[in-house]
């Protein structure tokens, strides 16, 4: 059933979802798609603040790579909103699909907030904190870490 439903079914959701122009929705998505390429750069920034026990260069080199990966994402999205959608309206009002329009805007919109929001957080201390490692307070002494802890609750309630 997938292969008979998906080949119909994408061009159908691209011709929708572009206005007539199903090459439009594609490569709208693929350039969406490069807004991922922060997230491996995060998991491994993570995991160098769970396991390090002393500054190293690969952290600031890293957060470095990091902070560029977000300022471009937040550069690609804005683009996208601008160019890639902002000039389309007219398109999407003739083939009477403002509502498929304000979708694509809003979620766009949406993804570009919480990505200043993350830049920002990341440019909180800089450039000193994207360079030096410093140790998480309550990090135990063996390097391990549990998921509580990283979000502020104890591991165990024993005193």
């Amino acid at each position: 059933m997938l292969m008979c439903h998906y080949p119909v079914s994408s061009d159908a959701g691209s011709v929708l979802c572009g206005a007539g122009d199903p090459l439009w929705a594609i490569k709208l998505s693929l350039m969406g798609y490069l807004c991922e390429i922060s997230n491996p750069i995060m998991n491994w920034r993570w995991w160098l603040i769970q396991t390090l026990e002393k500054n190293r260069l690969d952290f600031a080199v890293v957060n470095v790579v990091l902070v560029s990966t977000f300022a471009a994402r937040a550069v690609l999205l804005v683009y996208l909103l601008v160019f890639k959608f902002g000039l389309r309206i007219m398109e999407f009002i003739e083939m009477k699909q403002v509502f498929i329009f304000f979708i694509g805007m809003l979620g766009h919109f949406v993804i570009l907030l919480l990505t200043l929001y993350w830049l920002k957080v990341l440019c909180r201390g800089a450039p000193k904190s994207w360079l030096v490692f410093t140790p998480p307070p309550n990090r135990k002494k063996d390097g391990g870490f549990t998921f509580g802890n990283d979000m502020g609750r104890n591991k165990s309630k024993t005193s």
